[in-house]
C-alpha cells in the first residue's frame, strides 16, 4: 500500500485495510510517500520486485488527475493494482486496476438537499483545494440546479494550487459580503476545519449560528468540537481501507473478472449548525451507509 501520508484523511483508510488484511490473513506493507510522485513510483516499483502480489494506490497526482507519463507508469506496474480515493480519467482502458472511493458527489448533494429542505434557497459552497474539491463542486452544482436555487458557489472551477489558503480566506470574506447583499443565509464548507474558523469569523461579526446562519461542513474530524457541533458529512474512510483490500483479494482470486469501480455512501451527520436538531445531538440523516457495512451492500459501479 503507498499513501501519500499517514497522517489525517489516510489514517483511518490505511487503518482500515489493515483490518482487513489482518482478517484474511495477509501481510500489508505500507509505503509513505510524504505527497512526492516521483517517490511513489519508485516505491510501487521496488514493492513490486520485491514480490508483493497486489497494489493499494493513493497516487500524489495533481488535482486534476494525471498526465500522459504517470498514467502510464500506474498502468504499467505488473502486478494488480486498486486505486484509492484515486481515479484515472474517463475512457482510460485500466487493465486489472480496480478503483474504490467515496461518492463526494452524493455527499455533497445530500448536504445541500437537507439545508433546502430545512427553507434556505441561497447556499454557499467554499472549499479548500483538495483532490476531492472536483467531486464536492460537482455534488453542489447538481443539487442547487436540479432544486432550482441559485448557484451561490464562491470557489472558482479552475484552481492551481493544493490547498490555496489565501484564495479561501478571500471567499469567506466575500461570503460576508453576500449575506449581505443576496441573503445567503447557509454554506456548505470543505474542510470542516475551515467551518471551524468560519464558525469563528461569523462570530466575531455578530452573526448567530444556527439562528442567523446555517454551516455543513464536508469533512468530520473536528465538527463536534466546536460550542455549536457542526453538521458535517462524514466520510466512511476505514470502510473504504477494507473495501480496498477486499478488492484487491478479489482481483488475485479472479484475475480475469470484470473490473469494479466501488464508491461508498458517505453519512450527513445531523448536529446543531443548521439548526436541524439539537446541538451535541448525532443522528444519520436518510440512513447513509456505515463503517460497518459490507462490501456487498455499497453502492458498485461494474465497468
Amino acid at each position: 500500500m503507498v499513501v501519500p501520508t499517514l497522517e489525517h484523511y489516510f489514517r483511518p483508510i490505511v487503518l482500515g485495510a489493515q483490518t482487513a488484511a489482518t482478517a484474511a490473513g495477509v501481510r500489508l506493507i505500507v509505503a509513505v510517500s510524504e505527497y512526492f510522485y516521483s517517490r511513489e513510483v519508485v516505491q510501487a516499483q521496488e514493492m513490486v520486485e520485491a514480490g508483493v502480489n497486489g497494489l493499494l494506490l493513493s497516487p500524489s497526482w495533481s488535482i486534476s488527475g494525471p498526465i500522459d507519463t504517470e498514467m502510464e507508469q500506474i498502468l504499467a506496474l505488473d502486478v494488480p493494482a486498486v486505486l484509492v480515493e484515486r481515479r484515472l480519467p474517463a475512457g482510460v482502458h485500466e487493465a486489472r486496476m480496480d478503483r474504490v472511493g467515496i461518492a463526494h458527489t452524493e455527499g455533497a448533494a445530500s448536504a445541500v438537499r437537507h439545508l433546502a429542505r430545512l427553507g434556505h434557497q441561497r447556499i454557499a459552497f467554499l472549499s479548500r483545494n483538495t483532490h476531492t474539491f472536483p467531486y464536492i463542486r460537482s455534488g453542489y452544482l447538481a443539487a442547487t440546479s436540479a432544486l432550482g436555487i441559485a448557484d451561490d458557489s464562491l470557489s472558482p472551477r479552475e484552481r492551481h494550487l493544493l490547498g490555496d489558503f489565501e484564495t479561501f480566506d478571500h471567499e469567506a470574506d466575500r461570503l460576508l459580503e453576500l449575506r449581505k447583499s443576496k441573503g445567503v443565509q447557509a454554506a456548505l464548507v470543505h474542510t470542516d476545519m475551515d467551518a471551524v474558523s468560519l464558525l469563528q469569523q461569523l462570530f466575531v461579526h455578530g452573526v448567530r449560528v444556527p439562528d442567523d446562519f446555517a454551516i455543513v461542513c464536508y469533512g468530520d474530524d473536528y465538527a463536534r468540537t466546536t460550542d455549536v457541533p457542526l453538521t458535517a458529512v462524514a466520510s466512511p474512510r476505514r470502510a473504504l481501507g477494507e473495501a480496498a483490500v477486499q478488492l484487491l483479494l478479489r482481483r488475485l482470486e479472479h484475475p480475469h473478472a470484470r473490473r469494479w469501480g466501488l464508491e461508498l455512501m458517505p453519512d450527513l451527520q445531523v448536529r446543531g449548525s443548521c439548526g436541524g436538531r439539537t446541538p451535541g445531538k448525532d443522528t444519520d440523516y436518510h440512513g447513509f451507509i456505515g463503517d460497518d457495512c459490507p462490501l456487498a451492500t455499497q453502492h458498485l459501479t461494474n465497468t
